[in-house]
């Protein structure tokens, strides 16, 4: 019975807790188009001799990596400010059934000579100033890619 009759004075007192005069109005906050103060995209081809490995082939841990410069990514963004950057992988780029993949990724496939399951990881870093695209094999066999690979990349703030 005392745990209903406490339980019944705390709610009457959190219910009528809240009178008095309502307080000023805050200040008006930064116009921003679409809410958003700043927009910036980049679209980044990687060739396939742009990747540098990180690592042996074959030990633990290795990659490959590239690093591309983003200049509206100031130190004053990076540590001052609240900023987003995303980062998505463009398949079939600049044709009719091109579509995007948000970042991190994996992708699966099967060796077609040993017949082996294998994984890749398609992720980034962000530093000031640049994005650093990753791609990890799950192997960690340091393989080319073969073909271009097209990186759209989006930062607010």
């Amino acid at each position: 019975m005392k745990k209903i009759v406490f339980v019944f004075v705390l709610l009457l007192a959190t219910l009528t807790a809240c009178e008095g005069p309502v307080g000023p109005m805050g200040p008006s906050g930064r116009n921003g188009k679409d809410g958003v103060i700043n927009k910036i995209e980049y679209i980044f081809t990687i060739k396939p001799g742009e990747w540098d490995p990180v690592g042996r082939s074959g030990e633990n841990g290795a990659y490959y990596r590239v690093e591309k410069y983003i200049d509206e990514l100031t130190d004053d963004v990076y540590f001052d400010k609240q900023f987003l950057l995303y980062g998505y992988l463009v398949r079939n780029f600049d044709l009719a059934n091109e579509y995007q993949t948000l970042l991190p990724f994996d992708t699966y496939g099967q060796d077609s000579g040993t017949g082996a399951f294998y994984s890749e990881t398609y992720d980034f870093d962000v530093a000031p100033g640049t994005v650093i695209f990753n791609l990890t094999p799950s192997d960690f066999i340091l393989e080319r890619p073969q073909e271009n690979k097209v990186y759209r990349v989006v930062l607010f703030w």
